[in-house]
């Protein structure tokens, strides 16, 4: 079967790369593109200069029940140890604890929250937070314990590039009205911070939430429906990175006219500014690339182990401690059908290996859907050279033009 004619493989990073969610700085996104004419391949490769550890926020996602059970369960994956979940509550008086179920039996939990907002026998609103032990693994999910007979809604969050102990500043308050406010935060202790707010109303899910201002960014709403405003309750969440100690408030307003609670926490950024971190490296041409072939970024196929010589890029440390890299790869998407990448090649099928300074043949990272751990503890000052494999499809099931993308990534963990 014939060659497809033409794709485009594009990464986030090959080489490190930092996410800045809000204030920070902007770095460049390394990728690589490939473009044929016929059987023609060339790839090209952008990096970013100097990167650094980020704060990263992902949503969750959201639930909420209507007291028929004493539970809400959001299903969650990609959960690495150390990562941090967070939970932003409302309820109507109560909370038990918030629990991180990570194989479906077995779990992790707190009953205390970062912060609270009680607005008495109406609303209470609240910021939880757990720091995972353990990876996701099938039947995962967050839960929200509480009483059976009272509504609840929540937000749910992973961030990572926190400390270990991250809780820096705090408010809250509580009011009623159509605008609900955090309270403002004392200075912060660091540039670099997360800060969450959330707000909980005593109404309906089919009534109007409000808009957030003073923080913004990773928005998530739910709320719970029937019965009337009195027995309901909304969450309303935002979770922002800043890059000055500017104190903050949170405003939530233009919801309806009811009893609410609020409340705003900040959270420190790993070591400050973030290790430092560089990578060198030039483009990568194949040329002609053949079906069942296999092509190495430096031109040719390494004497082993691999050393300088023989490497195509360097990666360096300069963070001032030592650090975990990893690479991931994630499929292909576009055209019909796709095309992914895989273990060993296929139809419609390519494979990826990374390998870094002193590995064997067999002894590279095949990229896949998983972190993988790619250099491990590499120490303060200290660079390793690093070679990709790029093994080609044995066939193709369709020859038309089409356009692809994969994501690979090695990354600060």
């Amino acid at each position: 079967m014939s060659l497809f004619k033409r794709w485009w493989l594009k990464t986030t990073s090959i080489a490190i790369v930092a996410l800045l969610i809000g204030g920070g700085i902007a770095l460049l996104s390394p990728r690589i593109s490939i473009s044929t004419e016929g059987n023609f391949v060339s790839i090209n490769l952008e990096y970013g200069i100097t990167a650094r550890a980020a704060i990263e926020v992902t949503l969750l996602g959201t639930g909420n029940d209507k007291a028929t059970l004493e539970y809400i369960d959001v299903s969650v994956s990609d959960i690495a140890v150390g990562n941090f979940l967070f939970c932003c509550f409302a309820v109507d008086s109560t909370f038990d604890s918030f629990k991180y179920y990570y194989d479906g039996t077995n779990f992790e939990y707190i009953t205390t929250p970062d912060i609270y907002a009680l607005n008495a026998g109406n609303v209470k609103c609240g910021i939880c937070r757990i720091k995972a032990a353990h990876v996701s693994s099938n039947g995962a999910f967050v839960r929200l314990d509480g009483s059976a007979s009272e509504a609840k809604a929540v937000t749910f969050y992973k961030v990572t590039g926190l400390v270990d102990y991250p809780l820096d500043k705090y408010n809250s308050s509580i009011g009623s009205g159509t605008d609900a406010s955090t309270g403002t935060t004392g200075t912060l202790s660091q540039a670099d911070e997360l800060v969450i707010a959330a707000t909980g109303v005593e109404d309906e899910i089919d009534d109007p939430h409000g808009t957030w201002s003073g923080v913004t960014g990773n928005e998530q709403f739910n709320a719970t429906n029937g019965g009337g405003d009195a027995s309901n309750i909304q969450v309303h969440s935002v979770a922002m990175v800043v890059s000055a100690t500017t104190a903050l408030t949170g405003v939530d307003a233009g919801h309806d006219d009811t009893d609410w609670a609020a409340c705003i926490a900040t959270y420190k950024m790993e070591t400050g500014a973030g290790p430092n971190i560089t990578n060198v490296g030039g483009d990568w041409g194949l040329g002609v690339v053949e079906e069942s072939s296999t092509y190495w970024a430096n031109g040719s196929e390494p004497s082993w182990p691999l050393t300088d010589p023989d490497a195509k890029w360097t990666v360096t440390n300069n963070s001032g401690a030592s650090v975990d890299i990893y690479i991931k790869g994630t499929n292909f998407t576009g055209g019909t059908p796709g095309w992914t990448l895989a273990s060993t090649p296929g139809e419609d099928q390519v494979v990826m290996v990374a390998f870094k300074e002193g590995d064997g043949s067999g002894d590279g990272k095949t990229l896949t859907l998983n972190d993988q751990l790619f250099i491990d503890s590499l120490g303060d000052g200290a660079d390793i050279d690093w070679e990709m494999k790029f093994l080609s499809a044995t066939s193709h099931s369709n020859g038309d033009i089409k356009t692809a993308t994969v994501t690979i990534t090695a990354q600060l963990e």
